[in-house]
């Protein structure tokens, strides 16, 4: 399974080579809002994928891509969000992911963490320099925050 995953992964979405990474997280968002029972929005403000480098629209399309199966597969949501965008008077881009799940005890899963997701999501945040900041809790949804430089 993790062999299988790991060429998954290094597969890119033909949506992404061919509309770039913006349309290709919108793209996400419709795709769950019309299959899923989960209504996903997406706000993208100060940000063109002519400023961001083909190994950061890579890596944050699959993070993207990981975090928002999980919400699909695992949180229990009726919403969820994207916000992406490029912080003003700041070369960092801004990745803002919620929904309103059930969320979880991140402590216990930080012990328990088994599957190669979340393990994947933290290499390539690492791999483009930057940050990942999650706040959840028992039935209060999850918030997933990266920071990444330009």
């Amino acid at each position: 399974a993790d062999e299988t995953r790991n060429i998954a992964h290094g597969l890119l979405s033909h949506k992404l080579f061919k509309t770039g990474l913006i349309k290709a997280i919108e793209n996400i968002c419709v795709d769950y809002s019309c299959t899923k029972n989960i209504e996903f929005t997406y706000i993208h403000e100060n940000i063109s994928d002519d400023i961001l480098p083909k190994e950061i629209q890579t890596n944050l399309f699959r993070v993207i891509q990981e975090i928002t199966t999980n919400i699909v597969r695992h949180s229990k949501a009726t919403e969820a969000s994207i916000t992406f965008n490029k912080l003003k008077n700041s070369n960092m881009l801004n990745l803002i992911i919620k929904d309103n799940g059930i969320g979880f005890d991140s402590d216990k899963t930080k012990k328990e963490i088994k599957g190669i997701g979340f393990n994947n999501i933290k290499r390539r945040i690492i791999l483009l320099n930057g940050t990942l900041n999650i706040e959840t809790s028992l039935n209060k949804g999850v918030c997933y925050t990266i920071n990444i430089p330009l």
